[in-house]
């Protein structure tokens, strides 16, 4: 069981820092553009910076923004809720799931002031 918590920690993790990695790239690629745009006419430029692919590719960026859920398993809870596919396993996973989500986020807006 904690092998595969484990497993999925890792993965979580990989994915993240896969994002990280790829938004630099991309801020990298912007600054390389900027410097090239440097070169080029003033007349030319304004029709660059005007173009549809240009205000695309080089607006700016969203702030990524984490917000990871973590269901923590109750003491009495059987270890059957990984392979329970009842109905009523199902709807209580749900509705779980959601007051969990629910709270990570008024969380995150109390940390984040908004």
């Amino acid at each position: 069981m904690e092998v595969a918590a484990r497993r999925e920690e890792i993965i979580y993790a990989e994915h993240v820092e896969n994002d990280v990695r790829t938004r630099e790239l991309v801020q990298d690629f912007r600054k390389l553009v900027d410097d090239i745009v440097n070169y080029v006419e003033p007349s030319a430029l304004s029709q660059i910076k005007n173009s549809p692919r240009y205000i695309q590719l080089m607006g700016d960026l969203s702030k990524m923004d984490i917000t990871r859920i973590i269901r923590e398993g109750k003491e009495q809870e059987p270890l059957s809720r990984d392979y329970d596919f009842s109905k009523a396993s199902i709807e209580w996973n749900m509705k779980d799931g959601y007051n969990l989500a629910k709270q990570a986020l008024l969380n995150r807006k109390k940390i984040d002031g908004s």
